[in-house]
């Protein structure tokens, strides 16, 4: 990397990943109430397969870890 008038040069960029915070709400039918959840970690490799249903993997993952914590 290089230095040009005070900003970072570099021959190229390489994307290894995308870092994504799901917001998750528990409806009770009245209320939305927040629940915590950790970012998720997208290697960029894994990305087409993430947005071609992979989401959906990772709600249902986030769903069974949310309520065996609720159990």
């Amino acid at each position: 990397m290089a230095r040009v008038n005070g900003q970072v040069r570099t021959k190229k960029m390489r994307l290894v990943g995308w870092s994504i915070q799901p917001i998750i709400m528990a409806d009770d039918g009245e209320n939305l109430t927040p629940i915590n959840v950790g970012a998720t970690m997208i290697p960029a490799t894994e990305w087409d397969d993430f947005k071609s249903g992979g989401d959906e993997r990772a709600l249902e993952e986030l769903r069974q870890q949310v309520e065996g914590a609720a159990s």
